[in-house]
Parts: structure tokens; C-alpha cells; sequence
């Protein structure tokens, strides 16, 4: 068995397309219009049905070197209109390898200081003082006075 971590070039990515026009809730429209931000695969139940119609939720296949598309133009009966896309999720992705992931190009993270032996009692060690105390266990207040009354009706 040969364990590889494989390159990630394309995710399935959920959008809404806010704004989206009755005369748009068809399946060529939703799919030309998904297109602009990638390969349109599928679309929720909510969507096919028509039952939320602030937002068509549709799945769409992006690939790393990809832009980020954040509005499609769309034109209806000759008036030009702008179809706002929202990603739920967008990972990091590196422009040099064309992978999801991680960035070549981001600065390396500082790694933790070590102890050393002077900051040792300081920092890896708390004082007594820090320790939080085992809780106490609660007691239920009494009952109100009414309460008992009703033992005796």
C-alpha cells in the first residue's frame, strides 16, 4: 500500500446566487449563470423546488487556478443586470503548484519559543495561585413555603 498525498487541483464548492430573477429559476439559466464561477453540478432540494427563492443553492466543481468570481452579468429582455455568487466555503489555494490547500508564496509561521530555563517556572509550570479549585457542589435551594402547603389539600 503506497500512502501519497495526492495534489488537490478541483473541489466541489456550494454558491448562492442572491438576487437571481423568477425568469432565471430554470435549469440552462442557473447553469449558465453557475458557470461563471465554475462547473455546475447540482443543485439543493430547496432550490429544484423552488421552495427559498432568496437564493439558488447550487454545487459547482472549481479548480485552483480558477478565479474567484464574485458577480455574474446577466441580460434580461435587453436590461443588463448583475447576479451576486456567494461561496459557503473557498479554501487556499496556490497559485505556483495550481493546488487547494496551502500557498507557496505565504510567509512560514513563526514556530513556538521553547522554554528556556529562565522562563521555564514562568510558562510551563503554573503557580498554585493559577490552579482552579475542584467545584463545589450545588445544593438546590429549598422549596417555597407554598409548595409545602399543597403537600396537605
Amino acid at each position: 500500500m503506497d500512502l501519497k498525498r495526492e495534489d488537490q487541483s478541483a473541489i466541489l464548492v456550494w454558491i448562492h446566487l442572491r438576487n437571481l430573477p423568477l425568469e432565471c429559476w430554470t435549469v440552462p439559466s442557473m447553469s449558465a449563470i453557475a458557470s461563471a464561477a465554475g462547473k455546475p453540478l447540482y443543485v439543493d432540494q430547496r432550490t429544484d423546488q423552488m421552495k427559498m427563492l432568496s437564493f439558488a443553492r447550487i454545487c459547482v466543481e472549481v479548480t485552483a487556478n480558477q478565479s474567484r468570481v464574485e458577480t455574474a452579468k446577466v441580460t434580461l429582455k435587453g436590461v443588463s443586470r448583475s447576479i451576486n455568487i456567494e461561496y459557503e466555503w473557498f479554501p487556499i489555494a496556490c497559485p505556483d503548484c495550481n493546488t487547494f490547500g496551502h500557498n507557496c508564496r505565504a510567509p512560514p509561521r513563526e514556530k513556538p519559543s521553547r522554554c528556556t530555563p529562565n522562563t521555564r517556572q514562568a510558562i510551563c509550570r503554573p503557580s498554585r495561585q493559577t490552579l482552579i479549585a475542584p467545584a463545589q457542589p450545588v445544593i438546590p435551594p429549598p422549596p417555597p413555603r407554598w409548595l409545602w402547603m399543597l403537600r396537605f389539600w
